[in-house]
């Protein structure tokens, strides 16, 4: 734990965010090949051309029902040659598609939030992150409106404790990011996949060649904005390209970069600024401002100071002194919040990696209207900045809660990147409130750098206050257990502010959160009785645990209250079960502040509410009945070039869509289709036709019998074709191998029919 405390030598800035992008630029937003197929590879209907070269049956290690692992070993053996190690196998890729592969919804509210569910009995099964791209951008293509210019971007892929897998990406638009449209899926330790959520925005069709360069186009702003600036302004970052999705305007292709300026009419300002990349007009500047305690939009954007004075720096000059309130208050408050983020998370810092935790103290925040202030406390991005303290307050960094909400903003700013306005901003707002409270009960209930409370998280009335310790009269700042105590915050969703102040209502909006989160931990109704419903309470530590989990997994940076209410009930499954207490509970917090959400309490013994598609009759998928054989068939393969390539083509019943290998690199390395019956069939043949520029001199087809790989055939060909395999026995598996293909070019399979 490294903290590092700092005075403020004078007047210093009102505290300033930068939102890093963890995006590519469009430059380098290519997918998962490094090469574009630019012929057709449908084929017209070519003569069968008469297999050859019939191999004698052999044998090899018998093994149970095929995972990938089988068949690399397998086909490694047949040629005694490793296959290449980026494989891809996928037995729940079928021939299914769009609406046929998830369940779900997508809203129509701004953002188009959606939650998907895997549908169907057998599992959906990523093992990457390119698989998981490709499986969202086919079996949504329906359903979130994916079009042909679409496509996502990895932004980040972590795992829980429970070892589920979690691949975030961010939508692209023909190579260009669509800022705030971001998508995640929830995979567990099987790989199963069990939930795909974000934002998605649709129907984009706009220009992606700028008619100004990024310099041009902040220039062009920059001069629309003389009039009222006092300084030059300065950007953080050089401009990058960015779809930018107005809600009175829709999408606009727009230049991005985190700018600083100083006016006569708001001060000191730091914000993400968004450029119409070809008029240079400012399409939307998001705020970088984090404030614990300010209400008023006036006392947080009228904080200002001249950037270009040399007398202006943060941080100031550091100071070692205990002797100091708050020095002193500032170190051991921040060490407070790491024992109880480290011993409750596992979490090393506010960036989960031992970032050095930063406080200047001493702040005076000056303001345009005259005058300077202490009373306020900010997160920057990098550093806790706290006031002298002034009329209302003593010492911002005197209150734990305080500290661990600045602390917070950088816990939120490291992983759900919440943008600060709106409902994503109140939910910012709130997670700070919420663990702040959670903070303050650590240590007072016992908690300590080694060990967590060892009679678990007590929490008393007042530690559902934010801000008493740091007044000067002792009045709370805000009251999560009663949210309009204090004239200001909404405590249901229906009573929202819905307005452009507050940065559209980030702190008069947390209160709604705030409560939600209380009537959770506590249990209850709602304190106005805006609502009757009980809640059953599962306790303060619980209800943290599900709320960090959200946060730091499913959150995405537009998540709204209803979409936060999903995935946190998603978290409360994922950690405590199916049908658990604390999944009832997350519904019911959030029905009591009226925040929209369908749900349907479990009945006992029932493993779901219906919402997800599954059917739990246990009964077998294929029963050996007279279907085709290719009725229950799916595909895999060890690799395929993209989403459009995929194995299940090779099912689908159309030649004009192929399954279509990663490029060759290597002539002698095997590619390998695996055709997964789903039970033992009794199979007359099977007919194969490829593609004519990119195929096998060798194919060889294998069954699996009596617990063995039988090889049924070759075939040798030197150009386009197809050939009939004659299979004689019974056998649930087919698999076809593929070798000595042409460098550079791809093995391409239109269609495979079984008999």
């Amino acid at each position: 734990m490294k903290i590092k405390i700092l005075a403020a030598v004078t007047a210093i800035v009102a505290g300033t965010y930068a939102l890093h992008q963890n995006v590519d630029t469009p430059k380098s937003l290519v997918k998962d090949t490094d090469i574009t197929i630019t012929r057709d590879l449908s084929i017209p209907a070519v003569s069968p051309h008469a297999a050859n070269n019939v191999a004698k049956a052999g044998h090899v290690q018998p093994s149970q029902a095929p995972t990938a692992e089988d068949i690399n070993r397998f086909v490694a053996d047949l040629d005694n040659n490793s296959l290449p190690g980026n494989q891809t196998t996928n037995p729940r890729v079928t021939t299914l598609t769009g609406t046929d592969i998830f369940n779900g919804e997508k809203s129509p509210d701004f953002g188009h939030p959606f939650q998907l569910f895997p549908s169907g009995e057998s599992p959906l099964v990523v093992t990457d992150a390119g698989m998981a791209r490709q499986i969202v951008l086919r079996g949504g293509k329906d359903i979130l409106g994916i079009g042909e210019n679409d496509d996502l971007a990895l932004k980040t892929s972590k795992f829980d404790e429970m070892n589920n897998v979690f691949y975030k990406f961010t939508q692209v638009y023909n190579g260009v990011p669509v800022y705030g449209r971001e998508t995640v899926v929830q995979a567990d330790g099987n790989n199963e996949i069990k939930l795909v959520t974000g934002e998605f925005e649709p129907g984009i069709n706009i220009g992606v060649s700028p008619g100004l360069s990024g310099k041009a186009a902040f220039s062009k702003a920059v001069d629309s904005m003389r009039d009222v600036l006092l300084t030059e302004p300065k950007l953080r970052d050089d401009p990058t390209l960015k779809v930018y999705v107005s809600e009175e305007a829709g999408p606009i292709l727009t230049w991005h970069s985190v700018m600083e300026y100083h006016t006569t009419t708001e001060g000191f300002r730091v914000d993400e600024v968004f450029v119409d990349a070809n008029s240079g007009n400012i399409i939307d500047k998001l705020p970088n401002l984090y404030s614990a305690l300010s209400r008023s939009v006036y006392t947080v954007d009228l904080k200002c100071f001249n950037p270009n004075s040399n007398k202006d720096v943060l941080p100031g000059r550091e100071v070692t002194s205990s002797t100091d309130e708050h020095t002193k208050s500032a170190y051991d408050n921040s060490g407070y919040t790491y024992w109880f983020y480290a011993n409750l998370f596992g979490r090393d810092s506010f960036d989960g990696h031992g970032k050095e935790m930063v406080s200047t103290v001493h702040a005076r925040f000056t303001s345009s209207i005259g005058g300077c202030t202490g009373d306020n406390a900010y997160f920057d991005g990098e550093q806790m900045i706290y006031g002298e303290g002034d009329k209302e307050l003593s010492n911002p960094a005197g209150a734990l809660d305080v500290v661990a909400h600045e602390l917070t903003h950088g816990v939120t700013h490291s992983e759900s990147s919440l943008i600060y306005r709106n409902e994503s901003g109140a939910i910012n707002e709130a997670l700070s409130d919420i663990f702040g409270a959670g903070a303050e009960t650590y240590l007072e209930s016992g908690g300590n750098g080694n060990t967590p409370p060892p009679d678990g998280l007590k929490p008393e009335r007042k530690n559902w206050t934010l801000g008493e310790d740091a007044t000067v009269t002792g009045e709370l700042m805000r009251d999560m257990a009663d949210p309009t105590a204090d004239g200001q915050s909404s405590d249901s969703y229906d009573t929202r502010y819905t307005g452009r102040l507050d940065n559209g209502g980030v702190h008069l909006n947390s209160g709604i959160m705030n409560l939600a989160f209380y009537l959770l931990s506590e249990g209850g109704t709602h304190p106005q009785s805006k609502t009757t419903n009980r809640v059953t309470g599962i306790g303060m530590e619980k209800a943290l645990k599900i709320y960090y989990h959200a946060n730091t997994n499913l959150f995405t940076s537009s998540t709204n209250f209803e979409s936060a209410r999903t995935r946190l009930a998603q978290s409360a499954e994922t950690l405590f079960g199916e049908c658990s207490d604390a999944w009832h509970a997350v519904h019911q917090s959030f029905d009591a502040v009226k925040v929209n959400g369908d749900w349907t309490p479990c009945d006992s013994g029932v493993d779901d509410n219906g919402t997800k598609g599954k059917d739990d009759d246990g009964s077998d998928k294929d029963d050996g009945s007279t279907d085709s054989p290719a009725s229950n068939a799916s595909a895999s393969a060890s690799s395929y070039y993209n989403w459009r390539y995929l194995p299940a083509n090779l099912l689908d019943g159309s030649s004009s869509t192929s399954w279509v290998s990663s490029t060759i690199r290597d002539t002698g390395d095997m590619e390998w289709v695996l055709l997964d019956l789903g039970a033992a069939r009794s199979l007359s043949g099977l007919t194969i036709s490829w593609d004519e520029d990119n195929y096998a001199e060798e194919y060889d087809i294998w069954v699996r019998q009596d617990g063995q790989w039988v090889h049924a055939q070759g075939v040798q060909q030197s150009r386009s074709g197809s050939a009939d395999i004659e299979l004689q026995d019974k056998s649930q598996y087919v698999l076809i191998t593929m070798n000595h293909g042409h460098y550079g070019r791809w093995y391409g399979i239109n269609e495979i029919t079984l008999k």
